[in-house]
Parts: structure tokens; C-alpha cells; sequence
């Protein structure tokens, strides 16, 4: 993995939700390493809620072609695509945009439970409006999440 790239993962069972922070600039392989090794913790199970942090990443070396080969990995490897409730919490434009390019080219194919913003407020209403029906329990960042200290943004990537 990139010395520029890190993520922490952050999963309660009990709640049956993963919180996911990366930051640094992010390449492919990078990005197919991240999502196996978060679908294959020990500790997921499937159906998950998963809130994915993007919002200190640099997305800037990924290109369109890398966004097919990444739908086509998440598709061909069985690492979980399922029917979880998947936020994604961004900061800029392309971060957006590039996520909103992922979710059409696995359009059918990968869980239409997406939901790209920009208000971590809003990420956890949604999720917890979705699964209202499917279970009834709150959904929230647990504490030790913000108390906990992440690992600096290299000065390039803010």
C-alpha cells in the first residue's frame, strides 16, 4: 500500500454497521485493496451498513477506465456485494462525481442502496430511514470514533 494512503475500519457488530475513513491519494490498486479488506474482516457480515469516508481522499490518479475495472472487480470477486446500505460522505465536486460514476456503471448489478453526500447528519438519517424497515434499531457513529485520533492529511491532499 501506498506510504501517501491509509484507512481505518471501524466495525460493531452489534450494530451491524462499518465506518470506513481514507485518506491520502488513492490509486486503483489501492482502492481494490481497500474494499476486499473491508468485506473480508473477520468481523463483517453481510447486509452490513457501511459508512465510507472519503472526504481527505485524492481521487486525482483514478481515471474512468480504473472506475470500470473497479465495478468489474467489485462484480467478479464475491467479496459481498450485497444488499447493505452503503453511504458515501465526500467534500468535493470530483469526489462526488466520481462516486455518481461508479453507482451508474453498476447500475442493476450492484446494490442500488447508495447514497453520496456531503453531511455525515444526513448519511446516518438516510441509513437509518432505510433500515427502519429492516431492523429497528438506531444506526449512529459510535463515540470512540470521534474521540479517536486519525491519521494526519499530507499537506498536498488538503
Amino acid at each position: 500500500m501506498d506510504s501517501q494512503f491509509t484507512y481505518e475500519v471501524l466495525v460493531h457488530r452489534k450494530k451491524r454497521c462499518i465506518y470506513v475513513v481514507a485518506i491520502g491519494k488513492m490509486s486503483l490498486e489501492n482502492l481494490k485493496q481497500m474494499y476486499a479488506s473491508v468485506l473480508m474482516d473477520p468481523q463483517y457480515e453481510s447486509g452490513m451498513s457501511r459508512l465510507w469516508d472519503i472526504t481527505r481522499l485524492d481521487l486525482s490518479l483514478l481515471t474512468s477506465d480504473h472506475l470500470r475495472s473497479f465495478v468489474d472487480f467489485m462484480m467478479n470477486e464475491d467479496l459481498g456485494v450485497d444488499t447493505a446500505y452503503v453511504a458515501i460522505l465526500v467534500s468535493r465536486e470530483y469526489q462526488y462525481g466520481m462516486c455518481r460514476m461508479i453507482q451508474g456503471l453498476g447500475r442493476g448489478v450492484l446494490s442500488p442502496n447508495i447514497f453520496i453526500t456531503r453531511d455525515v447528519n444526513e448519511a446516518l438519517a438516510w441509513i437509518r430511514r432505510r433500515r427502519a424497515a429492516d431492523v429497528n434499531r438506531q444506526w449512529e457513529i459510535p463515540e470512540s470514533i470521534s474521540d479517536r485520533q486519525l491519521p494526519a492529511v499530507p499537506k498536498d491532499h488538503r
